[in-house]
């Protein structure tokens, strides 16, 4: 429905019982057309149910208005459109809604906190679209979020109740919460840091040269199903749960590949690397002798033989980090690229290549892709066929694309005091 009527603010909105008589006319959509900025024109904004919108206010863009659009209606009497919003709450707001809530160390400044708060908005308050990113931090997969973008993973319901629970967020040791965008960041060199630590209150005291908090602090992933948690580094290192990589048979890297991301357990081909060293006395290790030859024949085999390019068996190394602040770890960090890198590994090790390409052979035997039709598709490898089995449990991802690895190698360049936690 294109709006054409003129803005009567005199107009009282819709009561919920109102909302629900057949007098009210349901519409899909409304489109908002102005002139255009260079007065040639005119610009068109289409608002659909479902769509995260900016609402006018007078507040500061740090506080922008945003709510999902859940229904649009009219009344019969005169066609003004209303829109039902369910309001996501700015940090501050859910401050001053509840007071024992407070969120703004872990809250960053676009992020919203959807709400079971609904009213009815004039269509003339719609502003503009906007996209909030739902983001739950334990996924392999976290959407692509940047510095000005909205992003949601708390919801408020009745006004009393967060779900989930921001401990839920929180570094598995201390069970502080992850602020992805705190006001001020300063770079970690943990070399520097002198660390205390009370065993009573659980509290860190940190001197360096700069003042450094756990707010920009580097945050290691254990991705094992039963895990999927952050933990800082700082915490890590008082417990004494990080590896030292002298102590084991295979390097830190090879470790960080043998932490399966779908299985509890070590990946088996990469195991035995895990083993610790056995003690000589005097300080000494046992040199195992095997460990070095066995690793590089895996890796000659990945690169020649299954024809995996050596960056992404490198990216498969890394262990998977974040850090609050720092625009190449902020959000999620690197979590979505090792995954993949680890299963493309994996794949071709387990050779789940074979299965799918026997699928794709007997599908272009019927007939020429061109003519295929979604239906048609469905029908032959959607849910239960056999064809579906394989490729749900089957680790294809994506397809090693060289160009892609090369520059997100780039992007994602382990920092100099990168270590494996062990979980």
């Amino acid at each position: 429905m294109q709006v054409r009527v003129p803005v009567d603010r005199s107009q009282k909105p819709p009561t919920s019982a109102e909302w629900e008589r057949t007098h009210m006319i349901t519409l899909d959509c409304i489109l908002m057309s102005e002139p255009s900025e260079d007065l040639r024109g005119r610009s068109e904004t289409w608002f659909y149910v479902g769509d995260d919108v900016e609402f006018v206010s007078g507040d500061s863009d740090e506080n922008a208005w945003i709510g999902k659009i859940y229904d649009i209606k009219a009344r019969e009497d005169d066609g003004v459109p209303w829109v039902k919003v369910y309001w996501y709450y700015s940090p501050s707001d859910l401050e001053d809604e509840f007071s024992s809530f407070t969120c703004s160390e872990f809250c960053g400044k676009n992020e919203r906190i959807i709400s079971d708060k609904h009213d009815f908005q004039h269509y003339s308050s719609l502003k503009r679209v906007v996209y909030v990113h739902q983001w739950e931090e334990s996924v392999l997969d976290p959407p692509e979020i940047s510095r000005h973008g909205f992003y949601q993973r708390y919801a408020y319901y009745h006004r009393s109740c967060i779900q989930p629970q921001p401990k839920d967020f929180a570094c598995g040791i201390c069970e502080e919460s992850y602020n992805p965008f705190p006001d001020e960041y300063v770079p970690n060199h943990l070399s520097n840091f002198h660390i205390t630590h009370n065993s009573l209150t659980r509290c860190l005291t940190i001197s360096s040269p700069n003042s450094i908090n756990r707010l920009s602090d580097t945050m290691h992933f254990c991705a094992r199903p039963q895990c999927r948690k952050w933990y800082h580094r700082q915490c890590l290192m008082i417990d004494n749960l990080e590896r030292n990589p002298s102590e084991y048979i295979g390097t830190m890297g090879i470790h960080a590949l043998a932490s399966d991301p779908d299985n509890d357990d070590l990946h088996p081909t990469f195991a035995p690397f895990t083993f610790p060293l056995q003690p000589l006395g005097k300080g000494k290790m046992a040199d195992p002798g095997w460990a070095d030859q066995a690793w590089s024949d895996i890796q000659e085999r990945l690169r020649t033989k299954l024809n995996i390019h050596p960056i992404i068996i490198q990216v498969a190394q890394h262990p998977i980090l974040r850090c609050g602040g720092d625009d190449k770890y902020a959000i999620a960090g690197n979590v979505k690229e090792v995954v993949l890198a680890r299963r493309l590994v994996y794949q071709a090790l387990e050779d789940h290549h074979g299965p799918v390409e026997e699928i794709l052979e007997s599908l272009c035997a019927e007939k020429d892709w061109d003519d295929w039709k979604i239906d048609d598709l469905y029908r032959a490898i959607g849910p239960g066929t056999e064809a579906w089995d394989i490729l749900s449990y089957s680790r294809i991802l994506a397809s090693p694309y060289a160009t892609y690895w090369e520059r997100r190698r780039t992007e994602i360049e382990l920092p100099d005091y990168a270590g494996i936690p062990i979980c």
